[in-house]
């Protein structure tokens, strides 16, 4: 009977902030290993398109929203300040309620998560179509946002079960660009819609997306949840994690033995805390301060979009919603390359460590038959001329190497989680190890070397795009509106392009709570950014575009000190409760 991979080290409940380790890559010519998944390519592809569509519905409910904020200020007789409030309060719902589905997600299961949020978001938007005051409008936007945010947060625990440290860089990314589409097209639909038929028809057209997809979702989606399902070859005993699963058991092209899931050990219980945890965690907390001051500017900027071009060229909302396409092209060309990248760092830095872990017993291997003929030659000699205190030191000499190269290759920073040894995934993406040496240990993978080098560039950049959309706006009647278009393109691309790197990188700290991670960041970054929203449109009011978003990219030049901190001390804040964790466990 089959069992789904496990940590050699189970993690104890009072020490979440160090996940078990995930199973090391796999050595090509090793085939008796159970494959870190059952779904093949074509499975897996599968399950990140549906995954990337259910995670869309977060960005269509807020992006299409934006063209019509002028029209609903007449419509509801309420100033733009006050509609400017449905923004801040749709990014503060979507801050806090993956923190409660993202955990039930890590424990109850992905499809389960799902079902209810798509339901409350069904729900909401029916409901805002048919609002006749600004309360019924501010109050079913929340429960709106509560039913989509958590979609992106449950999308990235499904893609951490299915993937591996070698290749979720570019399964996220491609999770993320599907995810982004909205930023491109629904500002565009949006304003199409409220210019055609009404604003009440964005919320029409989102509830008949969601109903159709919910059905597809149910029927197609196989529950994921490694600890309900392990790898996939498990069936779980519920119905609503069964299916669609057995179907795609009958129908992998991998091989592997199936068996009935088992519950080992305490039963794992919803932790609503563990966000709050995460994020409050040395390990990752500089990170996502970094990520959401960032991420808050950006979606500044989207906020005052629509009002800006209205007064500074006196568009219309269709033309709105068309000057939305650069920051979504920007977005979703950001996450797919970006996405590569990430994939061919780590490889990089693998095949760096792999290069010197193959060094090291080679050197080891010469030193010891250099002592060997040096032995042999000293026999000789004892056995003709006597014993020779020189040729005695030369062998203690030779034993010192040996003694210094064993206690270097012996010196390890961490057992776990994030171990490596000389090993390469195969295109099976079957786990085993290559036994090392019994004189070393395995090291702490630099994560940080792999996933973050690349985002100081980007936060230069993304700053400048800032200060040429506020100063183009500030001088409007001299500059084309081309110009600040093409800075959304480029705070998209370089925006996106972070918050994927950010994903990425703390799926990979907290793989067996995944969900729970994703739910962290989203806390902080839509909490800072609902701040955001609400007094974006009265500084611009105040000091003008120019000064107020050059204010924006001095606050992004003190958060770059966070990235700085996780660069320089995160690898071994890890490594530190790792050790802690070790401990309580023994």
């Amino acid at each position: 009977m089959a069992k789904a991979t496990t940590s050699n080290h189970p993690q104890p409940e009072d020490a979440p902030m160090a996940p078990p380790p995930e199973p090391p890559l796999a050595t090509a010519d090793d085939a008796e290993t159970e494959p870190y998944t059952i779904f093949d390519k074509r499975q897996k592809a599968l399950i990140v398109v549906i995954s990337s569509i259910a995670a869309t519905f977060s960005g269509f409910a807020g992006n299409s929203y934006f063209p019509a904020l002028p029209t609903l200020s007449s419509d509801f007789s309420v100033s733009i300040d006050l509609i400017n409030l449905t923004v801040t309060s749709y990014l503060l719902f979507q801050g806090i309620a993956p923190s409660l589905w993202g955990p039930i997600s890590d424990v109850k299961g992905r499809r389960v998560a799902y079902l209810f949020t798509f339901i409350v978001f069904l729900g909401a938007c029916i409901g805002l179509a048919l609002a006749k005051n600004y309360a019924t409008l501010l109050v079913l936007r929340c429960l709106q946002s509560t039913g989509s945010a958590s979609t992106i947060a449950i999308g990235s625990g499904v893609i951490g079960d299915i993937t591996t440290r070698a290749d979720r860089g570019g399964v996220m990314g491609v999770f993320q660009a599907g995810l982004l589409v909205p930023v491109a097209v629904a500002p565009v639909i949006g304003g199409a819609l409220a210019g055609s038929l009404g604003w009440r028809w964005i919320f029409w057209f989102l509830a008949i997306y969601s109903g159709v997809f919910l059905v597809v979702l149910v029927l197609v989606l196989p529950e994921t949840l490694r600890s309900a399902v392990g790898n996939g070859s498990l069936v779980p005993k519920s119905m609503m994690l069964r299916y669609p699963l057995r179907i795609y058991q009958k129908r992998s092209t991998i091989q592997w033995a199936p068996g009935e899931a088992e519950v080992k050990g305490q039963k794992k219980s919803v932790d609503l805390t563990g966000p709050f945890r995460i994020l409050f965690s040395k390990q990752a907390a500089p990170m996502m301060v970094y990520t959401a001051v960032y991420y808050t500017v950006w979606q500044m900027t989207i906020t005052a979009m629509s009002t800006l071009f209205k007064e500074k060229y006196g568009l219309s909302d269709t033309q709105i919603g068309l000057t939305f396409i650069g920051n979504g092209m920007g977005s979703i060309i950001g996450t797919l390359v970006t996405g590569k990248i990430l994939n061919m760092d780590y490889k990089r830095v693998m095949d760096q460590l792999n290069a010197e872990k193959e060094k090291s017993p080679a050197e080891l291997t010469a030193v010891s038959s250099d002592m060997e003929t040096t032995t042999d030659s000293n026999e000789t000699t004892t056995d003709e001329k006597g014993p020779s205190d020189g040729n005695n030191d030369s062998v203690a000499a030779f034993s010192s190497r040996i003694h210094n190269m064993n206690a270097a290759m012996n010196t390890s920073t961490s057992e776990e989680p994030d171990q490596y040894e000389v090993a390469n995934e195969n295109l099976n993406g079957r786990i085993s190890k290559q036994e090392a040496p019994s004189t070393t240990k395995t090291k702490t993978f630099p994560l940080e070397k792999a996933r973050l080098p690349r985002l100081p560039l980007l936060s230069v950049i993304q700053c400048l795009s800032i200060l040429l959309f506020g100063w183009s706006l500030a001088y409007s009647e001299k500059v084309h509106i081309s110009i600040p278009i093409l800075s959304t393109f480029i705070t998209g691309c370089t925006a996106v392009s972070t918050l994927s790197i950010a994903t990425t990188y703390l799926v990979d700290i907290f793989h067996d709570k995944s969900a729970a991670a994703g739910a962290s960041l989203n806390l902080v970054r839509c909490l800072l950014a609902a701040g955001g929203a609400s007094f974006v449109g009265p500084l611009i009011g105040k000091i003008d575009a120019g000064w107020a978003f050059t204010v924006f990219v001095g606050i992004q030049g003190v958060a770059i000190l966070g990235l700085a901190v996780q660069i320089r001390w995160g690898g071994a804040w890890r490594e530190e409760q790792e050790k802690v964790s070790s401990r309580e466990e023994k």
